[in-house]
């Protein structure tokens, strides 16, 4: 490598044959024609321990060939992709088949003595000849075999003609963008240059351009038409080309319609994607309780984040282009082209090819990003509304929660009403449900806590009254968050790389005048950090503002008639106006705060590029030519973005941005906070309390024992675990509903059982016990409760409710459609004469919450529901 006025030269092979001329035989194995060959000779044996893998351990039989000949050819064709793959590579195969042709020429060229230019070349020649015709070899096997082993072998044939095509590169094109070397094989004529051609076209354009094999995600289901980015090409895809048609007909048409878009990639369904990531997401099967952070980059997406963060490197090489271009032409015209290596035409084309290599490299990280952003989102969605059915639902002020935790002392029953449980015939159950509930108001003060680890707990224990806002948080602004999530992948690599290698390129041009400004950049470096400090604290007391307004917002919608009935209209009104002003209070803040971050993150930049220019002037002395000058500025704009779009960033993560400029405005286009937000649903996840059959430390969770039939024996339950600590407390701190049956409540099987009761003394409390929606504690060493689910248990709930859907989607729920089964239900629900009443019959759309049914019609809807899916009926209809 010679280095000559910033310019890089490789040189010559031959000058190394000068270093072993004792030998023509050791000498022609440095020959760089060998190197070919030794890439063949590493796939070999690759190639032989997949064979002998596959052949261990592939369990697939291969089906015998049926039919005549044209019917096997078109089945394996067929199989090999279809008919344009298959013809890219046939193709392949003639250019290979070419290639191993003409070496053999050229052997016979230097037999001859045509070639007396390279030590023993008879040897480096056969060689060279023996690749190409293994190149061959593989490329037939591309077209004979089927998968897996086209798959295998394809990526073999790659491998081993771009190594060759990497070595004419060197030897032969590469000399024509020098003033110095000329090309190697120049002896061979315009046969270097056919052989240059059909190795492009074998090594490099077939590749890329040839679409892409469909391999299903499960080969027993796949997807009918595949999605284009699975078979289109490698090309295709790095421009986003399979795109074009889409874009054509959106531009030829009004609107896109859904059937208008092509087909969802199988990997992406969510039931693929639950199959394969929820081991690590879902909190009850990842036993290590890792963040969902940890869950969602490390396991759940690594591929995509590698890829990501691959073509963020590539982009950092490519910004350097531009740079490395305008300093070696600015002082070819500044030397008059004195001892230059490399023609001018070279570095002219750096300053396109580099900014198209960097918009191609940034455009695939977008790619990546906004790839795991979706799956993310998906995923996390997914997993908030299937931990929700696990969650218990009670409610407990503020108060409560701080007397949760209290000691154990002498059990005193306050109150007790009974409950009786009879069947149709009038028979009344020996057992009975005894509810117990305290009705003393205040509280103790003589309560402490159980452990000093209660005790901790107990202070931290999150606020479940905004249950309902806090869960449509989660699902909408908290969801659009995580696009502001991936920017982690910038900080912690993409912008360290970036100042790192342009500090490195500021110190080959200007010397050690570039640690001033590194100085002045770090001192001032702690401003930023102080109010990012203080912006997250910001953001945590907002979030909490805007759960408490979106939780008021949705209990005044759920009973907006009362509001008008009774005229609250101004009450309600003043009340939400009184928390969005609480909330926009920290908004007002936070957007001063990030004013000011603004202001300092684009003033350090300014101080580092003034301090190291004044320092290479006045105290190194140096002249800053045009080629320095204009080479650093572009290097000294990089550091300024990044510098300035770092701490731009931070805020982002803790609080999304809506504008930003050049490429951060990709990264900040969010609306919410990134790391706020993820601490929400971790903390959703894991802090959430369960029910007793997801609780790890549940008593064996609601222990059911193998009978058929239903009972509940000398167990207690209670809404919530905090709630088990009143069954033996003499204390009258506060109010806490428990459900005890000291003997045997049992429901007999194939009879309408009755429960009768006073109102709030627990009837609907022993349903949701029979459940496992409420906590189970046993009160006996004969404690069980069985409820036989293998053929479906229906809940009827107190109050009925509908879908914003037809009637008979109402009844279905998602279920095929079985006329027979479904006319019965109608009758027996007494619903068939409803249904003739009106115009469309079953297909009759039913308003927003029921508002078009009477409450009559809304109750055989939802016991229609009931009766088509389950086999035991439990309802609450008083």
């Amino acid at each position: 490598m010679i280095l000559r006025g910033g310019q890089v030269v490789l040189t010559a092979p031959t000058s190394t044959l000068v270093l072993f001329e004792g030998s023509e035989r050791d000498a022609s194995w440095q020959n760089t024609l060998l190197y070919p060959s030794y890439v063949a000779g590493a796939s070999t044996l690759l190639l032989f321990g997949h064979s002998i893998a596959i052949a261990c351990y592939s369990r697939e039989q291969n089906s015998e060939a049926v039919g005549g000949i044209a019917t096997r050819i078109r089945k394996h064709i067929s199989g090999n992709g279809g008919l344009i793959i298959f013809t890219f590579r046939l193709s392949r195969l003639v250019a290979c088949l070419a290639l191993a042709a003409l070496s053999l020429a050229s052997l016979g060229e230097i037999k001859s003595g045509l070639r007396p230019d390279i030590a023993n070349p008879a040897f480096v020649q056969g060689t060279l000849c023996a690749t190409f015709v293994y190149a061959s070899f593989l490329a037939v096997l591309t077209v004979t075999t089927r998968m897996p082993w086209n798959s295998i072998v394809a990526k073999h044939l790659v491998v081993v003609l771009l190594a060759a095509w990497g070595v004419y590169f060197y030897r032969d094109l590469w000399p024509l963008a020098t003033f110095t070397l000329k090309p190697e094989d120049a002896s061979e004529g315009s046969l270097l240059w056919v052989k240059v051609a059909l190795l492009t076209f074998a090594a490099a354009i077939v590749p890329i351009t040839m679409p892409r094999q469909y391999i299903p995600f499960d080969p027993a289901n796949p997807s009918e038409e595949p999605h284009p980015e699975q078979t289109t090409s490698w090309l295709n895809l790095i421009l986003f080309n399979y795109l074009t048609p889409l874009v054509i007909k959106g531009y030829k048409q009004p609107h896109l319609t859904i059937d208008d878009m092509s087909p969802m990639n199988d990997r992406d369904k969510i039931e693929n994607m639950v199959q394969l990531h929820y081991p690590s997401l879902d909190p009850i099967r990842n036993k290590k309780k890792s963040h969902i952070f940890f869950g969602l980059i490390l396991k759940a997406f690594p591929r995509e984040h590698l890829g990501m963060v691959f073509s963020l490197f590539l982009r950092v090489l490519g910004s350097f282009a531009a740079p490395i271009g305008i300093r070696n032409l600015l002082w070819y015209l500044e030397s008059g082209g004195k001892d230059a290596t490399v023609r001018p035409w070279f570095w002219v084309t750096w300053l396109f090819f580099g900014p198209v290599f960097q918009s191609i490299a940034f455009n695939l990280a977008l790619w990546f990003w906004l790839a795991i952003l979706v799956k993310a989102q998906s995923l996390t969605t997914q997993l908030i509304f299937d931990h929700a059915l696990r969650m218990r639902v009670h409610v407990e002020s503020k108060e409560h929660t701080e007397a949760d935790t209290r000691a154990t002392v002498d059990p005193q029953v306050s109150e007790q009403e009974q409950s009786e449980v009879g069947s149709e015939t009038g028979e009344s159950s020996s057992s009975t449900a005894v509810p117990e509930q305290d009705h003393s108001p205040t509280t103790s003060g003589s309560a402490t806590p159980k452990n000093k680890k209660e005790s901790a707990t107990s202070d931290t224990k999150p606020d479940t009254n905004n249950i309902a806002g806090r869960l449509n948080n989660l699902i909408s602004g908290d969801m659009s968050s995580l696009q502001g999530g991936q920017a982690f992948v910038f900080i912690t690599f993409y912008v360290p790389c970036q100042l790192t290698f342009s500090l490195i390129y500021l110190y080959t041009l200007l010397g050690w005048s570039i640690f001033p400004g590194i100085a002045a950049m770090i001192l001032l470096s702690p401003l930023p950090g102080l109010i990012v400090k203080r912006l997250a604290s910001l953001q945590a007391e907002k979030m909490k503002k805007s759960d408490s307004r979106v939780q008021s917002v949705t209990e005044a919608m759920n009973v907006i008639r009362m509001i008008k009935l009774f005229g609250w209209e101004d009450k309600m009104s003043t009340l939400l106006d009184e928390k969005r002003t609480e909330e926009l209070i920290y908004v007002r803040r936070s957007r001063f705060w990030e004013l000011a971050n603004m202001h300092i993150s684009a003033f350090i930049p300014y101080m580092t590029m003034l301090a190291t220019y004044g320092v290479y002037t006045t105290l190194m002395g140096r002249d800053l030519s045009a080629s320095r000058v204009f080479a650093s500025m572009l290097v000294f704009e990089t550091v300024q973005e990044h510098f300035h779009g770092i701490f731009y960033l931070i805020p982002n993560l803790i609080r999304g941005d809506r504008t930003a400029r050049d490429f951060y405005g990709a990264v900040l286009n969010s609306h919410s906070t990134a790391k706020v937000s993820l601490d929400r649903i971790n903390d959703f996840l894991y802090k959430t309390e369960l029910l007793d059959e997801f609780s790890e430390d549940s008593v064996d969770a609601v222990l059911v024992q193998p009978s058929s039939d239903i009972f509940i024996r000398q167990a207690a339950f209670t809404w919530s675990k905090n709630g088990s600590d009143d069954i033996e407390s003499t204390s009258r701190s506060h109010r806490k509903f428990v459900l005890r049956v000291e003997n045997e409540v049992v429901f007999k099987p194939g009879c309408v059982n009755i429960v009768i009761g006073q109102t709030g003394v627990g009837k609907t409390s022993l349903l949701m016990a029979l459940l496992g929606e409420m906590h189970y504690i046993p009160l006996g060493s004969q404690a069980a409760v069985s409820l036989p689910r293998e053929k479906g248990v229906a809940y009827h709930a107190q109050e009925s409710w509908v879908l914003n859907e037809t009637i008979r989607n109402n009844i279905l729920f998602g279920a095929p459609y079985d006329e027979e089964r479904y006319n019965a239900v109608i009758e027996q629900c007494a619903l068939k004469r409803d249904l003739e009443l009106f115009d469309a019959g079953d297909q009759t759309e039913v308003g927003e919450k029921g508002l078009t049914l009477s409450g009559g019609q809304k109750v055989c809807i939802c016991l229609s529901l009931v009766m088509l899916f389950g086999s035991i009926y439990l309802c609450r209809l008083v």
